[in-house]
């Protein structure tokens, strides 16, 4: 570089040699050498020289010259290694080297590692105010335990309210700043902000005494499609706590929630929340916040005193009251509660010291001490504070006196002091604020003084007004205990007789009885790999390691096929986000089993095997349990109500991931109590529910918690329908057998929709666990039913809640004596039958013929049976096609029609959205039954019906059109008749258009058969046996031929009374005019119609006036349904309103033409029918 700087002067002008010279040529070699390192030049070396300066590679690696290259080589850039590689500078790791575009933009290099856990979990167990052993105590005692269901409607705050429970039991307090939702302990429950599943937690709660109690609380869901989690929680549990908002008030899913308890025999406390929301939000006055605090109550009451006829016998129903001590008021968001038998005692305790201060500085005897249960009793209702005199009335306004001022107790010494709390709060007046607390024995550090508003809150109603001590003061003493409540119990979950073992054992509560654990759902485990069992030991006590006999829902004690073997793996209490584990739980706890779930499918009983005979002291112990040898029975299933309606097809994406899949949709089925999945005979895969909030938590669990990021492709949610009947069958309906040695005979008819709906909400029937005779009686009693019919009861199916009913009308099992030789055997052999035509019944209604879906409120009756001689000819295989097939034509002879489910809809919004609403509900086939204002706020209360199929999106909808000022909760209610005939094939179905309603029912069918696989059409040979083809087609024939027969005669009358009725015959053309009270054979006859213009005319003013006055024929007396004759105006003649005279009456009648068009109105007098004449 110095050599090329010397070339040039300082302004850079070039002063080196001239271009070609020989000195230039030596100067640039001597550089290039110089650059080169000073080496000589290969040419210019011997062989011997080059050899000894090292060949090629000597320098290789200091230059970066690859190696194997001469040293002196030109390399190029991108051939120059100038960084150390990434093998070198990272020894043992793999180097990917990715080109540009060879992967996704939103997809990254490395994968992320994928969690399987999903629920939230406490990394360590929390510290708590009490020991792990302590609580086992406390599980040794069941008078010491309490086990409430929390339930309430959808956001009312039963979650957040638990909350303040469970921080006042742990010694770490938690953040003042939001709520934790320690019971929505699954990741989706706490990204939704809902609750699904029912969560259960065990605490020790103190009461005011000091005395401790094991309180098991579940939270349930408010939404209505998780109303199963509802009734499981009711079944284990002998208390209910209803939360309601205090704005809102008693909903749909607070009436709901308090039927379902009622019918339990569950003791009902009530906790009104988000009192804060009046004070803030709505900003009423401490009076009329009192008189909003009564009406809730008093709603509540009310549904409790409408669900009263649901009450098991010898449940009290008991009035709720603050005065009762069953009413508590509280603020989730503040962290405080109380109820006016605590606030009694805090004011009790102010006002004597109060007096003492007095009495100490006037020198006085201190005051007698107030009763805090009488100062309680006269804190709520109509009491009043009289302030000058320092006393409570016990009405208005005293003779002589002006009380107008005067305030209840209620507001005097709860809400005025908590009004000024809160203003002093948020007006950030810590002097007033310490004065205000001081008043009510509160102190507050000058750190608390300074938080801010809302934390500030939290903490001074805390100190003052209490947190857990009053809610476990009302459910220690208004909730029964496991062993109190044992008894009553018994009455309503144990099967069987009711002095059997199991009603004995379920009745003592005893923890050394035998074993008995009612299954009433399935925790999926965090990982999604197995489930836990949630249950409650009704009597003896559950063991880790022991072994358990588990009957399955379908366990009977004459089929015990659904029946298996299990050893307890593990036995826990929940407490929400972590378990604490036991070695065993004795009678009345509710307890997490694992280890028994492998053949559960969604609820169970599990017991104990019988003892091995060398075993003394246990052996004696069983046969003391069942001294009369019974045997065992299961306890009775839930009763769910709201049944699956919502319907979805599931197929992977990969075909190679249909058995994962397969398995993920069985796990999903036990998860969720109402979710029932099953496979079409066409392969497709379906997943039924409640509705759609529950079908999308079911499908996330499918694809994330079961599946394992399984893909799916999922179809348009439709609704499930069911097929009914509308009529009796026309005629008797038989099928033989496959060898034709059998003969069954059939017929349907509608069954009361009050017996089907008992039925399916297990009411009555099997489910409710009655004898068949106790269901003969009922059906006698209350559904007027005959003893013959009563007794002939067979089954209802498909199954024991389903509302079909098969009834054996052959009277050969009726029990008379004196029969014949011949009606024995046929009375022996329909006995041995009896279960092969149960089955084939059962088999019928569950795939109906229209669209195979489950048939409803059908009634078949057995009319006749004709079985072959050999036992062989009439083998199950031989009677249970039959049936079915007797059962088809039976169902198809009685004018089929097709249900669909019905949605209860409520919307809550401003009443100025309330036109909106009525609008997207008549859109969808709905309409609103009722709507009122909600007391003491903007809110209106719509309530109204809309048909599952047209319910999908409808949320989503309204909130569109009100801008998002509607709230919307739908359930399942009843199922309706869809408008029209499934089987009507002359109503054409265009695509893309909406159909008329008469079409409904017919579209409906075929997209329903299209969607399975099915012909659009019902093929009628497949149900009908050739010689009941040929019987109908003659009764056919014959039905035809009688009605033509019938309508010649009633036409040949029809004009013989016109004609004497009417004015005299005036025939003539149609231009010339016709006179009404003509009416010739042919225009009434089907098969000769006639001229249908002037016969049409004649017809209308004749039969209206002369003969539908005189003889009333299906239209009844004088004119029958209309009192006129119903003209045709057939091409503009006559017809139209008639007048006669009733001869069957004696009155008189008058009729008058209406119609326009040049006519001359006639009017018809005593024996004139009146007419039109046409004038031209």
């Amino acid at each position: 570089m110095d050599g090329e700087e010397d070339l040039y002067d300082e302004f850079g002008n070039y002063m080196g040699p001239d271009a070609g010279d020989e000195d230039l040529d030596d100067y640039e070699e001597e550089e290039e050498e110089e650059e080169a390192g000073g080496f000589p030049d290969v040419d210019d070396m011997g062989e011997g020289q080059f050899a000894a300066a090292g060949g090629i590679g000597a320098a290789a690696g200091a230059t970066g010259v690859p190696e194997g290259s001469y040293d002196n080589a030109i390399v190029l850039a991108e051939d120059m290694q100038l960084y150390p590689s990434a093998a070198e500078t990272f020894p043992g790791v793999e180097t990917l080297v990715e080109e540009e575009d060879a992967m996704r933009i939103d997809e990254p290099i490395i994968a992320p590692v994928r969690s399987h856990v999903f629920s939230v979990l406490e990394k360590a167990v929390p510290e708590t105010k009490y020991s792990s052993e302590f609580m086992g105590m406390l599980l040794a005692s069941p008078d010491l335990q309490r086990n409430v269901a929390v339930v309430g409607h959808l956001h009312h705050g039963k979650t957040c309210f638990l909350d303040m429970l469970i921080e006042q039991t742990h010694e770490k307090p938690w953040s003042l700043d939001g709520d934790r939702r320690y019971t929505d302990a699954r990741q989706d429950e706490q990204a939704r902000g809902v609750s699904i599943q029912a969560t259960p937690v065990s605490l020790v709660l103190p009461s005011a005494s000091g005395k401790h109690s094991l309180v098991t609380l579940l939270d349930c869901p408010g939404h209505p499609c998780f109303e199963a989690e509802t009734a499981a929680a009711a079944r284990v549990c002998d208390g209910a706590l209803v939360v309601v908002d205090a704005v809102e008030g008693v909903m749909m899913g607070t009436e709901r929630a308090i039927s379902r308890c009622v019918r339990e025999g569950l003791a009902i406390t009530l906790v009104i929340t988000k009192v804060d929301r009046l004070i803030l939000e709505l900003r009423l006055p401490p009076k009329d916040t009192y008189w909003k605090l009564q009406r809730v109550i008093d709603e509540a009451n009310a549904c409790v005193a409408a669900a009263a006829h649901t009450a098991p016998t010898g449940y009290r129903i008991r009035r709720l009251s603050p005065a009762r001590g069953n009413v508590a008021f509280a603020s989730a968001t503040h962290r405080w509660c109380f109820t006016v038998q605590s606030i009694a005692r805090r004011v009790a305790a102010s006002m004597a010291a109060s007096a003492a201060s007095a009495a100490s500085a006037a020198a006085a005897p201190a005051p007698a001490p107030i009763d805090p249960s009488t100062l309680a009793d006269r804190l709520w209702g109509d009491n009043w504070w009289d302030d000058e005199r320092s006393c409570i009335l016990q009405r208005r306004a005293p003779p002589g006196r002006h009380a107008a001022t005067w305030p209840r107790t209620f507001v005097h010494f709860v809400l005025e002091p908590l009004y000024k709390v809160y203003a002093h709060a948020l007006g950030r007046e810590p002097a007033d604020l310490q004065r205000m607390l001081a008043s009510v024995s509160v102190r507050l550090s000058k750190e608390e003084l300074r938080l801010d508003p809302a934390p500030l809150l939290r903490t001074a109603l805390r100190q003052w007004l209490g947190g857990a001590l009053g809610v476990a003061d009302m459910l220690v003493a208004r909730v029964p205990s496991p062993l109190a409540a044992a008894a009553a119990k018994s009455r309503l979950v144990a099967s069987g007789p009711a002095d059997g073992p199991t009603a004995r054992a379920v009745a003592a509560c005893d923890a050394s009885g035998p074993l008995i654990v009612n299954v009433v759902r399935l925790h999926a485990e965090p990982d999604g790999k197995g489930f836990v069992a949630l249950g409650r030991v009704f009597s003896g006590t559950v063991r880790a390691g022991q072994q358990v006999r588990v009957l399955g829902e379908a366990y009977t004690v004459d089929e015990d096929e659904d029946e298996a073997v299990a050893v307890v793996a593990g036995v826990s209490l929940g407490q929400a986000r972590y378990r604490i584990g036991f070695s065993q739980v004795p009678a009345g706890g509710i307890v997490l089993l694992e280890g028994v779930e492998a053949t559960i499918a969604k609820t169970a009983t599990i017991v104990a095997p019988p003892p091995p005979a060398g075993d003394g002291e246990a052996a004696n112990r069983f046969a003391d349990a069942f001294a009369d040898s019974a045997p065992v029975h299961p306890l009775r299933l839930l009763r769910l109500e709201a049944a699956a309606v919502v319907r979805v097809s599931i197929e992977p994406i990969v075909p190679a991931e249909l058995p994962k899949l397969s398995a993920a949709m069985r796990s999903v089925s036990r998860s969720y109590l109402q979710a029932h999945t099953h496979t079409e005979e066409s392969g497709e895969h379906v997943l039924l529910g409640t509705g759609e909030l529950m079908m999308d938590c079911a499908l996330h669990d499918l694809r994330e918690v079961f599946g394992s990021g399984l893909e799916i492709r999922v179809s348009d949610p439709v609704s499930t329908f069911r097929e009914t009947v509308s009529e009796t069958s026309r005629l008797p309906c038989f099928a033989r057998s496959p060898n034709t040695k059998n003969k069954l005979t059939m017929l349907a008819d509608p069954l009361s929709a009050a017996i089907a709906d008992e039925v399916e909400s297990g009411r009555a029937g099997p489910q409710a666990g009655w004898e068949p005779e106790r269901t003969q009686a009922h059906l006698q009693e209350a559904h007027g039913w005959d003893a013959l019919a009563a007794r002939g009861l067979w089954a209802f199916g498909p199954g024991a809640s389903s509302g079909n009913a098969l009834v054996d009308d052959t009277l050969l099992l009726a029990g008379a004596g004196g029969v014949s030789g011949e009606e024995a055997n046929s009375a022996a052999m329909l006995r041995g039958a009896r279960s092969s035509v149960v089955q084939g019944f059962n088999w019928a209604v569950r795939e109906g013929p229209l669209c195979e879906e489950p048939m409803r409120g059908v009634s078949f009756r057995l009319l006749d049976v004709a079985f072959a001689d050999t036992p062989l000819d009439r083998a199950p295989g031989q009677i249970i096609p039959a049936a079915r097939r007797a059962a088809y034509s039976a169902f198809l002879m009685a004018e089929p029609r097709l249900m669909e489910p019905t949605m209860e809809v409520e919307v809550l919004a401003p009443v100025d959205v309330a036109p909106a609403v009525h609008k997207v509900l008549r859109r969808r086939r709905g309409h609103v039954v009722a709507e009122a204002p909600k007391p003491g706020t903007p809110f209106f209360v719509l309530r109204g019906f809309v048909p599952v199929m047209d319910s999908f999106g409808l949320e989503t909808d309204l909130r569109t059109h009100t801008a998002g000022q509607a709230m919307l909760l739908q359930v399942f209610s009843r199922w309706d008749v869809v408008p029209g005939d499934p089987l009507d094939s002359s109503i054409e179905l265009r695509p893309l258009e909406a159909q008329p309603t008469h079409a409904l029912a017919r579209e409906f069918t075929v997209k329903t058969r299209r969607r399975k696989g099915l012909a659009e059409d019902v093929t009628i040979q497949r149900f009908f046996d050739e010689d009941m083809l040929v019987e109908l087609a003659r009764h056919h024939a014959e039905a035809e031929a009688a009605e033509d027969a019938a309508e010649d005669e009633d036409a040949d009358m029809d004009g013989d009374r016109a004609r004497d009725g009417g004015r005299s015959a005036q025939r003539g053309g149609g231009d010339d005019g016709y006179g009404g009270g003509y009416a010739a054979r042919d225009a009434y006859s089907r098969d000769a119609p006639g001229d249908a213009p002037r016969d049409g005319g004649g017809y209308g003013g004749g039969y209206g006036g002369g003969y539908g006055g005189d003889y009333g024929r299906a239209r009844g007396d004088g004119g029958g349904e209309r009192e006129r004759g119903g003209g045709r105006r057939d091409d503009g003649y006559g017809g139209g309103y008639g007048g006669g005279y009733d001869r069957r009456s004696g009155s008189q009648q008058r009729g008058e033409g209406r119609y326009s068009d040049d006519r001359a109105p006639a009017r018809g007098d005593r024996y004139s029918g009146g007419g039109y004449s046409r004038e031209r």
